[in-house]
């Protein structure tokens, strides 16, 4: 563990390497017993595992919204006429002297 300095805070250790912006605190992949540790190894660091998540429901709510988007857009593909109809009808039934005035 080259340029690694090793810091114990609270019973705990941290492992930090200086790079060009400074100290970065990193997670080494071995525990001290020599045992891999996976969550390291893997997503860096616990903190990663966070951002992960956050980016994975990101990601599956934008795929809710085209899909929604997308169903939506082939029903009016669909019957382009029926839409329309639906449309003209609910513009003659509005009726703007319901609407109160600021």
């Amino acid at each position: 563990m080259k340029n690694i300095k090793e810091m114990s805070i609270d019973g705990e250790k941290l492992y930090f390497k200086k790079d060009w912006l400074g100290y970065r605190q990193v997670y080494p992949i071995r525990n001290e017993g020599g045992k891999i540790n996976w969550i390291n190894l893997i997503f860096g660091g616990k903190r990663n595992i966070m951002s992960l998540i956050l980016i994975i429901i990101a990601i599956i709510v934008l795929y809710i919204g085209i899909s929604d988007l997308l169903s939506s857009y082939q029903v009016i593909a669909a019957n382009p006429c029926n839409f329309c109809e639906i449309c003209i009808d609910s513009v003659k039934s509005f009726n703007p002297s319901n609407i109160p005035l600021p």
